[in-house]
């Protein structure tokens, strides 16, 4: 096909994307850079150390029950939700064994990850872009609200983080390096095999590595220099190959959920899209002192950071833009499984975009602004983000709260119903004697039973999605007054208690 041929052909010359001007495969760091990255690390660490020990929430204590507590080959073996982030089972298994089972060691390969991230993100800015660009936006993710949260969440996703910095790294030194790059690829393809063993969503990154290498293999093939393309292929292939070894114990297992929506959203196909943005903006401005006015700004400045990035290098701005059009399309062909949480692995390429718009627009529209005065207002800004941290130092759901004013409150022959998702935290975790109910049946079966009734429930999306008859009694009826709310961190995670008290027969007046 001559005319297909000659307009790809022109197309690629047109997007030029082996240019690498601009990039660094290998930076020399200064003792600035270490000194930089050191302090930032340390700042880091004590920013995630507060709160690391508080009650956890419901998908820590699942994951808890379900996956860390089995013998490690069962850990590997078992697939049964997609809770299951089968690689951070494995380490926190080895956390608890060797440390005893807390909150704290269940969650110590989170804050590790998380922490180690963070001069990754300094390596990996410091390949794209200036020392005062890598600074800042790893300065912006030491203080970032969610990047805390998610450090002390016993789940993978700080884990996705730091393995989408090393390998949008090491494919940095696949394509643009030189010298010897058959180190760098099998590097790559341990590394995003063990990546897409916590969680499938690190495909995000993955696959749109694997676009950019087609892009350049055609180019390099096309030109004459086949050489070019045998590291990425290595990789790639070498990342294929080892996913599919991690995954042979429970891929049909993986397949048959992926493919039912086991474990989804609870919102029709059509309305996940707007769903997750709705939730990406909520998550924002809850978590920035400013709010709205900032995220304005941030949407704007990553339009001209993704614009600078692409005059700089095409190929810097396709690892660091093309990860989010990879996860959208996913987003919209398998809408059931997903949650705003699965895009976290975005935020540090997020951050380097936003802080270049950043110092770009403070050139133009601060034109009394030096790059040093810029830096001075961007670590401000950064800073300030810290003061919205001790919310996320707060129990993410305080199931044990919940159990203590029902040990202090509940009289004998009280029934207590824990609705929905409180069954595992309350009775299985803890221990509290409470009935599991699924329809208006079997409450009222209780309630006729018993004179008081506590009923118990947390997350209400799920909760009136999957039990809307029951969500409907108690919000459209007042046989149940609320007696107690339990804060947390989680977004909606706040735990209710009801009390039903069947009300005294009134005597009849006497003529």
């Amino acid at each position: 096909m001559p005319i297909a041929s000659g307009r790809l052909s022109d197309m690629l010359a047109a997007m030029d994307l082996l240019e690498r001007d601009g990039i660094d495969p290998a930076p020399q760091l200064s003792q600035r850079d270490y000194a930089l990255a050191g302090g930032l690390l340390l700042l880091g660490l004590a920013l995630r150390l507060p709160g690391l020990d508080d009650g956890l929430w419901f998908d820590e204590i699942k994951a808890l029950i379900e996956s860390v507590r089995l013998p490690a080959g069962e850990i590997i073996s078992k697939f049964e939700n997609l809770n299951n982030h089968v690689f951070y089972s494995l380490t926190a298994h080895a956390c608890i064994v060797w440390l005893g089972e807390s909150a704290w060691t269940l969650r110590l390969p989170a804050l590790v990850w998380g922490v180690a991230s963070i001069p990754a993100l300094y390596y990996f800015g410091r390949q794209l872009s200036h020392r005062r660009e890598a600074f800042l936006a790893t300065l912006f993710m030491v203080a970032n609200y969610q990047h805390v949260w998610f450090s002390q969440n016993a789940r993978g996703y700080t884990g996705l983080v730091l393995g989408a910095l090393l390998t949008s790294s090491l494919f940095i030194r696949l394509v643009a390096d030189p010298g010897p790059r058959m180190r760098w690829a099998l590097a790559y393809g341990v590394v995003a095999a063990l990546s897409i063993w916590i969680h499938l969503t690190a495909a995000f990154v993955i696959v749109a590595h694997g676009l950019v290498w087609l892009v350049l293999a055609i180019r390099a093939l096309r030109a004459g220099t086949p050489r070019e393309v045998r590291p990425g292929l290595l990789a790639m292939g070498l990342t294929f190959a080892l996913t599919l070894v991690l995954y042979a114990p429970i891929l049909a297992s993986v397949v048959d959920i992926t493919s039912s929506g086991d474990g989804g959203v609870f919102v029709r196909r059509s309305q996940v899209t707007s769903w997750v943005i709705g939730e990406f903006v909520a998550g924002f401005t809850r978590s920035t002192p400013t709010g709205w006015p900032l995220l304005v700004v941030t949407l704007v400045a990553l339009v001209c950071g993704a614009a600078s990035y692409w005059r700089q290098s095409p190929l810097a701005a396709s690892l660091l833009v093309l990860p989010l059009p990879v996860a959208l399309v996913v987003i919209s062909l398998f809408a059931y499984v997903f949650f705003p949480r699965y895009v976290f692995i975005l935020l540090p390429f997020v951050l380097l975009i936003a802080v270049r718009g950043g110092f770009w627009l403070a050139s133009r529209v601060l034109a009394f602004t030096t790059p040093r005065h810029a830096l001075a207002i961007g670590t401000a800004l950064a800073l300030a983000g810290g003061f919205m941290l001790p919310n996320a130092w707060k129990p993410k759901q305080d199931f044990a709260a919940a159990a203590t004013l029902l040990e202090e409150q509940r009289r004998q022959g009280d029934g207590v119903v824990c609705l929905g998702l409180m069954q595992l935290p309350l009775r299985d975790y803890l221990g509290v004697d409470c009935e599991g109910v699924d329809s208006l049946e079997e409450l009222s079966r209780i309630e006729a039973r018993h004179a008081r009734v506590w009923l118990l429930y947390t997350l209400p999306t799920p909760t009136a999605a999957q039990r809307p008859a029951i969500w409907q009694r108690l919000h459209e009826s007042d046989a149940y007054r609320l007696i107690e709310e339990f804060p947390g961190s989680l977004r909606g995670g706040e735990i209710r208690v009801l009390l039903r008290s069947q009300k005294p027969m009134q005597r009849p007046e006497q003529s």
